[in-house]
């Protein structure tokens, strides 16, 4: 099995991904340590390290993440996990940008 498909894998990278922005409530962005997440999360360091390379692999995974679930709470679509390579984050978030662009140049088109 895959590991993106596992259940495990996903429900522990959802728990990083909501403590993550819990936490982002209460602390700037850039003062977020991986301990901090693990502990808040009560996930260890070392499953954390199976998931993402470093704290900025992850922070980027989860605006890739939150920029996908705005994306799709606008067109209407399911929600799905994106994986936490770099190249699909960068992906989602161009495409995300793309449909911002639109919806802009229809605003200024309807006003």
């Amino acid at each position: 099995m895959a590991r993106k498909e596992d259940l495990r894998f996903v429900r522990t990278n959802r728990k990083l991904f909501e403590t993550f922005w819990t936490l982002c409530g209460e602390k700037v962005m850039d003062e977020l340590s991986v301990t901090d997440i693990c502990e808040a999360a009560g996930i260890n360091r070392a499953t954390f390290y199976k998931h993402f390379v470093d704290r900025k692999e992850f922070s980027m995974y989860c605006i890739a993440q939150k920029l996908l679930e705005v994306r799709l709470e606008h067109s209407g679509r399911e929600f799905v996990n994106v994986n936490t390579y770099y190249d699909d984050a960068l992906r989602e978030m161009f495409a995300f940008l793309r449909y911002i662009k639109e919806l802009n140049a229809e605003n200024l088109l309807a006003g």
